[in-house]
C-alpha cells in the first residue's frame, strides 16, 4: 500500500495495507495499492503495465498479482491483474469493480470507502466469489447517493 499523494487517510491506508499482507500470507496472491498524481501524459493502460511488470508483482512463473492504480490528478485508475489471476478476475469484471465500486465512491469524495470497497470485493473475486453474486450483495452500498 503505497499512497504517495494523502489520497486516502491514514488509518485507511493502514487497514489496506493490513488487510492486503494478511492476504498474501494466507493465499499467496500479491495485490497492491498505489496511488499517485499523474501518468505525466503517458496512456495509462502503457504506463501500469509498464510498472506492475518493473515491480514484479505476484509470484515470479505463477504471476498472480493484481495491482490497483489511482491517479489523482488525472482522475483515472485502473487494475492490472496478472496472466495467472485473469481466468478468476478478467478485465470485463475488473472494469466492472472500478466503474460500479470505486469511481462512483470517488466521485462523491468517499476515497477511503472507494478503495477499501474496491480491495474488498477484489479479494472475494480472487476467492472465487461471482461479480453477480458480489453486484447484488453490495449493490445499496456501492450506488448510495
Amino acid at each position: 500500500m503505497t499512497d504517495t499523494v494523502g489520497f486516502l487517510s491514514k488509518k485507511a491506508a493502514k487497514q489496506l495495507d493490513s488487510t492486503l499482507h494478511r492476504y498474501e500470507r494466507e493465499t499467496g496472491h500479491q495485490v497492491i495499492v498505489w496511488i499517485g498524481d499523474s501518468t505525466h501524459g503517458r496512456p495509462l493502460e502503457d504506463y501500469t503495465l509498464r510498472m506492475f511488470n518493473a515491480w514484479g508483482v505476484g509470484r515470479k512463473g505463477v504471476n498472480d498479482g493484481v495491482a490497483f492504480f489511482v491517479f489523482s490528478m488525472d482522475h483515472k485508475v485502473r487494475l492490472e491483474v496478472g496472466s495467472g489471476l485473469v481466468k478468476v478476475l478478467p478485465d470485463s469484471t475488473a472494469a466492472a469493480v472500478l466503474h460500479e465500486v470505486v469511481l462512483p465512491r470517488v466521485a462523491r469524495g468517499e476515497n477511503d470507502e472507494a478503495l477499501l470497497q474496491g480491495v474488498t470485493v477484489t479479494l472475494r473475486l480472487l476467492g472465487g466469489e461471482q461479480w453477480k453474486s458480489l453486484e447484488g450483495a453490495f449493490k445499496a452500498s456501492f450506488q448510495r447517493q
